[in-house]
């Protein structure tokens, strides 16, 4: 257990998951599923550490996410406005 100590140092979670599997969080891997207590080796953790570091590059920072979801959406016109702005056309 000794050698896990350098992957869990900063802080490690383990939670049970659907279908019999169990979730782990390290800051340095993020989320990563096992389906066994026996796969948390320096393997695993390594494993889990360079897709979490593929992920985060590829899909920006968490700010750059937040930002993403919090744009402001284009307005959908009301029915009625798109009717009147029909009618105002065909008058013309």
């Amino acid at each position: 257990m000794k050698k896990l100590t350098q992957y869990i140092k900063d802080g490690f979670t383990l939670r049970p998951a659907p279908n019999d599997t169990w979730m782990v969080y390290t800051p340095s891997t993020g989320n990563f599923v096992i389906e066994s207590i026996d796969e948390l080796t320096p393997d695993r953790f390594d494993k889990a550490i360079d897709v979490f570091k593929n992920s985060v590059t590829q899909g920006g920072t968490l700010a750059d996410m937040y930002n993403d979801i919090t744009k402001e959406t284009p307005a959908i016109p009301k029915y009625e406005d798109l009717v009147a702005k029909r009618e105002q056309e065909n008058n013309f």
